[in-house]
């Protein structure tokens, strides 16, 4: 897969011994506010939007206002705040209920998908799965690891992660483990060590990716392991974020240069290549067949650019986005999501564009988040975790997913 994988190991991380300082600027929260249902069937009060109509016939918001169906996109669960939009519960204000796999998570940052679960890390020292169906927001824990796991990824039927580390003054102290998808408590493999804040994570093929913010690196090693010594992609990179992979090229972005950029593989021949300068603050990024697809947390943008020609053909997908994170794409659409302008604002979201580009505004497909930071995609529904509050112990995170 060549989906992006991005960490916050350059912001806050409190838990298990360690603690580090996030920049006010960098990041917000919000409050995962609207209705949810876990699969046991239990709903909290809903705050929506206004999906942009009402009544006998209403303008399909966020696509196209040649798009129109006879249904009430505030409470229609089968055209739920955009035409064709199908709930598989009720339609409040314009939004899908969704589902919960658990509710006050403590300080996710990832999401992974198999076919049949969901994978995250927590700062509680474990990795958790949930079948997609849900699981009475009792998830299984995979794996427990005193040194807070930050990122995941699922190969085959093994699960990895990174983890931060929990020792701050000696470091570095992160590592990469896996085990088996059934779980390994007390019995995980370790594949790397001693990196400084291990961050994003992702698998093309039998090849694992993953950067070190702190120190500009990313390395690569194969899944069944490299001896403990991972191979150096590049080095030198103020502070590579967002990763992706594609057809022997890795992608990523330099969130404080300011850049998108390229490396051949698998030691970047000639240095890595600029494909766009001065974003403001990019972060996540993924790409498909044709085209690279990035965010700028800072800039509040989401754009996208030509493999072949990125720099001559850069194209904003949505502007004004409050501090978007991470993106995923596939045919269907793009989607994203904003983590929230300020700490408890409640105003984080989960959203989507069609790849025609949407002039009216993106669709929101879930509103009042509490740190959004990560998301994933399968042919029916949009996953995602929220962070927390970062401003009370990660307080009120969790993970959920709605139909798309």
């Amino acid at each position: 897969m060549n989906e992006t994988r991005w960490l916050l190991s350059a912001f806050l991380i409190v838990g298990l011994g360690c603690s580090r300082s996030f920049r006010s600027d960098d990041v917000g929260a919000a409050d995962a506010g609207g209705r949810s249902r876990s699969d046991a069937g239990d709903a909290s009060a809903h705050v929506g939007k206004d999906a942009g109509g009402t009544g006998e016939k209403a303008i399909d918001a966020g696509r196209n206002s040649a798009d129109v169906c006879t249904a009430d996109l505030l409470t229609d669960p089968d055209n739920c705040g955009f035409c064709g939009h199908a709930c598989d519960g009720d339609c409040t204000d314009g939004l899908c209920n969704f589902l919960t796999y658990k509710a006050n998570e403590t300080g996710g940052q990832s999401i992974s998908l198999d076919a049949t679960h969901v994978y995250w890390p927590s700062f509680e020292g474990a990795v958790f799965r949930c079948p997609k169906t849900g699981c009475k927001g009792t998830p299984q824990a995979v794996a427990r690891d005193p040194s807070v796991p930050i990122s995941t990824a699922v190969h085959g039927s093994d699960v990895l992660w990174t983890t931060f580390g929990y020792d701050i003054v000696v470091r570095p102290a992160g590592t990469v483990a896996t085990c088996p998808v059934t779980g390994c408590i007390g019995s995980a493999t370790t594949l790397a060590t001693g990196i400084m804040d291990p961050g994003s994570l992702l698998i093309e093929g039998d090849t694992m990716y993953f950067t070190s913010g702190a120190d500009g690196v990313i390395y690569q090693c194969p899944v069944a392991g490299c001896g403990l010594s991972p191979r150096v992609v590049v080095k030198g990179l103020d502070e590579p974020l967002g990763l992706a992979v594609r057809d022997g090229t890795v992608y990523f972005t330099d969130r404080s240069a300011g850049l998108l950029r390229e490396c051949a593989l698998p030691d970047c021949a000639g240095g890595p290549v600029d494909l766009a300068v001065d974003q403001k603050g990019a972060l996540g990024v993924t790409v498909d067949d044709v085209s690279i697809y990035w965010v700028n947390q800072r800039g509040g943008e989401v754009r996208r650019c030509l493999r072949s020609d990125c720099a001559d053909t850069i194209e904003t997908i949505a502007t004004s986005q409050s501090v978007p994170t991470a993106i995923a794409v596939d045919a269907d659409g793009i989607y994203w999501v904003n983590q929230g302008a300020s700490s408890g604002s409640g105003n984080g979201t989960v959203a989507t564009c069609p790849h025609s580009g949407c002039p009216e505004g993106p669709r929101v497909l879930a509103a009042h988040q509490l740190g959004s930071l990560d998301l994933a995609l399968d042919a029916d529904r949009v996953y995602w975790i929220n962070v927390g509050d970062q401003d009370n112990d990660f307080i009120g995170g969790g993970v959920f997913s709605v139909p798309r």
